[in-house]
């Protein structure tokens, strides 16, 4: 049989155990600390009851998981935008469709220089039956379509425009022939009108209807007139005699 010999308040500490049993209570007896009990210890610190004692330190961690944030933030965000610039850096592209094989440009020697010779550019044209070139000073070739071995068709906007960097772009060691499409870019992106472009001496292009001139030498740059984008550029290659434009999608 358990005894209880210690008494409190004129009854045994059994005694009270079955009161508080009898009427709902808990049988807990607080611990006294000193000259305090645990509760009122909790109570004279700000604490209500019997709250645990790790509410400071979640506050703390709170507070340290709100400095934190306020430090990286700023360098995530930074990192997302360096990301995107990039991604428009790499992105020289456009996602437009564009297909035209000229197995031997020897046969048009306006194309013939402008894939040779650094700076010179001519535009690309066709009337179903045959190809025109035509360079800045307005001198012309012209293929005929029967005359090119295994054709495939064409596809572009309203042409192209192809000739030879005067300088390496980033990344390259030599200059490379490029290829963008003869529309501007800006009219067809802002009014969904095809407005062909003019070749003028120099590596320029201009748009007499919206007024911008391109560099084509600065990969298809605005060098004057209103802002917007730069021109429609797509894939091409020049080995040995034969250009390939595919900018397949």
């Amino acid at each position: 049989m358990e005894q209880f010999p210690l008494r409190e308040g004129g009854r045994s500490r059994g005694e009270i155990r079955g009161l508080k049993t009898l009427h709902g209570e808990s049988a807990y007896t607080p611990r006294r600390i000193g000259s305090h009990s645990t509760e009122n210890r909790l109570t004279l610190h700000g604490a209500s009851g019997y709250a645990p004692c790790c509410v400071g330190r979640h506050n703390i961690k709170e507070q340290e998981m709100k400095r934190i944030c306020i430090y990286i933030l700023p360098i995530i965000s930074g990192l997302l935008l360096a990301a995107c610039n990039n991604g428009e850096v790499n992105n020289k592209y456009c996602n437009l469709r564009a297909r035209l094989t000229i197995d031997n440009v020897l046969q048009a020697p306006v194309l013939f220089t402008a894939c040779e010779s650094m700076g010179e550019y001519c535009t690309i044209k066709s009337d179903g039956q045959r190809f025109t070139f035509t360079n800045a000073s307005n001198t012309t070739s012209v293929i005929n379509i029967p005359a090119i071995s295994d054709y495939n068709g064409y596809y572009w906007l309203d042409g192209f425009i192809v000739g030879k960097l005067t300088i390496p772009e980033m990344g390259e060691d030599v200059p490379k022939v490029v290829c963008f499409d003869l529309a501007c870019s800006n009219c067809y992106e802002n009014y969904n009108i095809t407005r062909p472009l003019r070749l003028q001496v120099g590596g320029y292009a201009k748009c007499n209807y919206c007024g911008r001139t391109y560099n084509l030498n600065d990969c298809g740059t605005i060098a004057d007139g209103p802002g917007g984008r730069n021109l429609y550029r797509y894939r091409v290659s020049y080995i040995g005699n034969t250009l390939v434009i595919n900018n397949g999608i």
